[in-house]
């Protein structure tokens, strides 16, 4: 089972873009919890692209595709940007430091990786592949 959606990288498209998640993720049988946990998580992934890698530029795009499989959901968002955003290279700040500091932000993917089983990426010029796996 494989679903597709393309959505334009101004972050006012991730509402739309964790509907499509919760859709497709209840309509092949996902628990409403998981459900939430996982749109969390890749809202996070594309939020950053779209923030770090595209600059909110509502004219470039990202694609996501959800699969089922035996055991496992993979989510592959697909960036065709040339800079992309380095996620195996994100250096990610201790909370206490990020209360001190009053930051708004920079939980979004430590949380990921509390969602999810595994988070692969893959620089494949003209694109970047970023892989999201949780077992079910």
């Amino acid at each position: 089972m494989e679903f597709r959606h393309k959505v334009s990288c101004s972050t006012n498209k991730l509402v739309e873009l964790r509907g499509f998640v919760k859709h497709t993720l209840h309509t092949i049988g996902i628990s409403d919890t998981m459900a939430y946990n996982l749109a969390l998580a890749v809202d996070e992934v594309c939020a950053n692209v779209m923030i770090h890698s595209h600059q909110c530029d509502a004219h470039d795009f990202i694609e996501l595709t959800i699969r089922k499989k035996e055991g496992y959901i993979v989510f592959e968002i697909v960036d065709k940007h040339e800079l992309g955003y380095d996620i195996e290279n994100h250096q990610s700040v201790p909370v206490s430091i990020l209360i001190e500091d009053k930051r708004k932000g920079g939980l979004g993917l430590q949380l990921v990786d509390k969602i999810m089983d595994r988070i692969e990426y893959f620089n494949l010029p003209p694109k970047h592949v970023y892989r999201l796996s949780k077992c079910i």
